[in-house]
C-alpha cells in the first residue's frame, strides 16, 4: 500500500551499516516517472512460492552458530554448524516448511564496473516472519550511478514486518533479515530501526542491472 510523503525507513544490504530515514515518492501506474520514481515491474509465475522474509541466525562470514538449541537467541530456534558449512550454493534444495529452520545461499557474483565480485555466503535462518504479502516492488536512481529496491507490502505483511524489525532492532538474536524465493536469498539487508509503514527500500550502492533484477525477484514472491 502507498503512503506518499509518509517517512520510510531503509534496510541496509551492506552489513554493519546504519540505517537511514527515506523519502519516497509514490506512483500509481507503476511506470518510471519522469521525475524520478520507482520504475515498477511485474509479478511472477502463477505456481511461485511466496517470498519468505526471515531472520539470519549465522552465515559463512559471521560469527557461526553453535549445534545447540537457542543459538539464535534465548529459546530461539537451533542452527547447526555443519549443515551451514556443508551446503551446497549450486543446489536450493527441496522446499522448507515456514515454520522450520533453512539453510540457503546468496549466490556469488562476477565482478561488474565498479562492484567487485563476491563468492557465494552461506546462511543459517530461523522461521519465516513474513510470507508472501508483497503488492509491488521497483527500482529507483539515488544518485549518478547506484540505484535502491522500494517494496510496497499489504497490510497483514506490514504489520509484521513492524513487528520483525522492532524485534530485530531491540532484540538479541541478530540483525539482519533475509529475502529468500525459492530457496534463494536474494539479498540479506541490516536493520535497526522498526520499519511501521508497510514500505522498505533496500539500499546497496547496486547498478541499475542488479536494482532491476533484484526488484523482479522480489515482486515475484508477492
Amino acid at each position: 500500500m502507498c503512503r506518499l510523503g509518509m517517512v520510510t525507513v531503509s534496510f541496509l544490504v551492506a552489513l554493519g551499516v546504519a540505517l537511514v530515514p527515506t523519502l519516497t515518492g509514490c506512483g500509481t501506474d507503476r511506470e518510471a516517472s519522469s521525475a524520478g520514481g520507482p520504475a515498477f515491474v511485474g509479478g511472477g509465475r502463477a505456481d511461485q512460492r511466496p517470498l519468505e522474509l526471515r531472520r539470519v541466525l549465522a552465515s559463512d562470514v559471521s560469527p557461526l552458530c553453535a549445534d545447540v538449541a537457542g543459538s539464535g537467541g534465548p529459546g530461539g530456534p537451533a542452527c547447526d554448524r555443519e549443515t551451514l558449512l556443508a551446503l551446497d550454493c549450486a543446489d536450493p534444495g527441496a522446499p522448507v516448511p515456514a515454520e522450520e529452520v533453512r539453510y540457503a545461499c546468496e549466490p556469488g557474483r562476477e565482478a561488474t564496473e565498479g562492484v567487485p565480485p563476491h563468492p557465494p555466503v552461506r546462511f543459517a535462518l530461523a522461521p519465516a516472519d513474513v510470507v508472501g504479502g508483497v503488492e509491488g516492488a521497483g527500482y529507483v536512481a539515488k544518485g549518478t550511478d547506484t540505484w535502491a529496491v522500494d517494496v510496497d507490502l499489504g497490510e497483514a505483511a506490514a504489520e509484521q514486518v513492524a513487528a520483525l524489525s522492532e524485534g530485530l532492532a531491540k532484540g538479541p538474536d541478530g540483525d539482519t533479515v533475509a529475502f529468500v524465493l525459492d530457496g534463494v536469498v536474494l539479498a540479506a539487508p541490516y536493520s535497526t530501526q522498526t520499519v511501521s509503514d508497510g514500505r522498505l527500500q533496500i539500499n546497496g550502492g547496486f547498478t541499475e542491472d542488479r536494482a532491476r533484477e533484484l526488484a523482479a525477484a522480489i515482486a515475484a514472491g508477492g
